[in-house]
């Protein structure tokens, strides 16, 4: 009876530690609270499209006068910017490293477009599931684990 119970308390050991090592995992993966609103802090600013994927045409194609571009403002939960044809603003929503827009909150100008840049950004944009600011600071957007578009930032 007593090696029974022992049994069982070591199984239920053996199960608590692993629900505390998965835990420090993902605390150590996210960083700390700290960490992260330094991350989201970095995001907030000017930033001008410089890379798209997209296998039907190329940047300049889409955007044959003048780039995108995209504003966030972390703090108030807002993301501005120019589609390619029209002015737009609307909701995001940052937690941790991950990005929403919700782009059917989105309010943008209405301005008649010659061509498909401004649909193919705002498509793309209400896609994205999470971003990174690498190495040479510049801002990616991922769908998934694919990056589909990449900004450089633009001076105030």
């Amino acid at each position: 009876m007593i090696y029974l119970w022992r049994k069982k308390e070591m199984k239920y050991l053996y199960r608590f530690s692993l629900i505390l090592a998965i835990s420090f995992l993902f605390s150590a993966c996210y960083g700390t609270q700290e960490q992260v609103k330094k991350v989201q802090e970095s995001l907030s600013g000017n930033w001008e499209l410089i890379g798209l994927l997209y296998e039907k045409n190329t940047i300049d194609g889409l955007f044959p006068s003048k780039r995108p571009t995209v504003s966030f403002d972390i703090e108030n939960e807002i993301v501005s910017g120019f589609n390619g044809c029209n002015t737009f603003n609307g909701p995001i929503f940052s937690n941790r490293l991950s990005l929403t827009v919700f782009i059917k909150k989105v309010k943008s100008t209405k301005m008649a477009c010659g061509s498909d840049g401004e649909k193919v950004f705002m498509q793309l944009l209400g896609q994205i599931t999470s971003y990174r600011i690498d190495e040479q600071n510049e801002l990616e957007l991922f769908i998934k684990t694919q990056r589909i578009m990449s900004f450089k930032r633009l001076s105030n």
